[in-house]
């Protein structure tokens, strides 16, 4: 391991030459953030802590189950019935193994999240 050199030309303690190199990454971090913060701000986009995105995600896949209740109740899942009969009759016609509809349901409920998930992102 190198020591950093001084300005006077002599070696320097290792405990300053890595304050040193802390310093210098703390610094080139905090100039980082600053860039993208303004780079956000000026593209009119919305930065959000990772707890954030996660309570949004919830709050998703909330609504989309209280939706898919209410259609069960209703009777409108007449159309997502009709698509989970043509892939078991599809998937068992090739010789694979059909998932039972509890699971292919919670698998169509997860793509309704991504499926939102991603058209907000692009709102």
């Amino acid at each position: 391991m190198r020591r950093r050199e001084s300005n006077d030309g002599g070696a320097m303690p290792q405990e300053v030459a890595v304050a040193r190199g802390r310093a210098e990454e703390s610094a080139a971090l905090s100039l980082a953030c600053t860039a993208v913060l303004a780079a956000a701000k000026r593209l009119n986009i919305v930065l959000q802590s990772d707890q954030e995105v996660i309570g949004e995600a919830m709050k998703v896949a909330a609504r989309v189950d209280a939706e898919m209740q209410k259609q069960l109740q209703s009777g409108g899942l007449k159309s997502v019935n009709k698509a989970y009969r043509t892939y078991r009759l599809e998937t068992g016609a090739r010789g694979e193994r059909v998932l039972r509809y509890d699971e292919w349901m919670r698998k169509y409920k997860e793509n309704l999240v991504r499926q939102v998930a991603f058209a907000l992102r692009h709102v």
